[in-house]
Parts: structure tokens; C-alpha cells; sequence
């Protein structure tokens, strides 16, 4: 079910007329956002599966840090960091996955985005990586962040 949402979703971002992202600031970005990530991965039986991680980003000019979020949204561990740059409408990441954390949650490459309503989607355009993992990020903005 969550691989039909998924193909959904992706076929509604690409297929959607017009250019509503484009025009965003960089600034945009900056901030802090709350949402999940969702990868689906071949399984060890080439099965896909799907894993779902509440998440939270935070992001400044041009770097980034991600976290997991824990139950009842309290507990927060860092997944990764690195650094980001926007096109017109994509966003890439360069990504250090912190160790110990398994492949899925290594949020790296090319991601198109979109906005619907105040919901960020981030969708993973390419990942060339030995196992394909496929991204739905969506996110919302939590606060932002003041820069000077």
C-alpha cells in the first residue's frame, strides 16, 4: 500500500503543470522541519521493502542536519549532516550518514521538490548506489531560523 502512495505521490509532483517551486528563495529552506522519510529497498529476497522514519531537518544557508524522532516525539538522534545546494527545482544533498545507521536513511543525491499546501515533498530523482533506495521525504516547517 505505502509503494502505491509512494509511485502516487512521485507521479503528482512530476506530473503537476506549471513552475510553483521555482521561484523560491533559498532562504526557504532555512529552518527547522518536521516530517518523515519514507525508502523503499529491495529486500534481501529482491522484495521491495519499505521503511518509514519520523524525521526532523534542520537546515542553514548551506549545510544541513537530520534526526530521527523517537516515540512521543521527545527523543531526537542524529542520522546525518552535510551540505546542500537548490537549483530551480531541485534540492541535492551531500551527505555524511553518521555510523551505525543502515543505508535507507543515507539521504544523499538529487531530490525534486514541491510545495502542496505548507507540505515540503522531497522526491529522490536518482540514487546509483550498489542497492536502489527510493526517497519520499515530506516535511513541514517547524520554526525558522534568524539569520544575519
Amino acid at each position: 500500500m505505502k509503494q502505491i502512495i509512494l509511485l502516487l505521490l512521485i507521479y503528482f509532483l512530476l506530473g503537476c503543470s506549471g513552475d510553483p517551486v521555482s521561484s523560491f528563495d533559498s532562504e526557504f529552506f532555512v529552518g527547522t522541519w518536521t516530517g518523515t522519510s519514507l525508502a523503499t529497498y529491495p529486500g534481501p529476497d529482491d522484495a521491495p521493502i519499505t521503511s518509514e522514519e519520523p524525521i526532523r531537518f534542520e537546515f542553514a544557508d548551506s549545510t544541513f542536519q537530520y534526526f530521527w524522532i523517537g516515540e512521543g516525539g521527545n527523543v531526537t538522534i542524529a542520522y546525518g549532516s552535510g551540505n546542500y545546494s537548490i537549483g530551480d527545482s531541485t534540492v541535492t544533498f551531500s551527505n555524511v550518514l553518521l555510523q551505525g545507521y543502515y543505508p535507507p536513511m543515507d539521504l544523499q543525491g538529487e531530490f525534486v521538490f514541491g510545495l502542496i499546501d505548507s507540505i515540503l515533498s522531497l522526491v529522490q530523482t536518482n540514487n546509483m548506489e550498489f542497492f536502489h533506495t527510493y526517497h519520499l521525504v515530506t516535511l513541514e516547517k517547524a520554526e525558522a531560523i534568524v539569520t544575519e
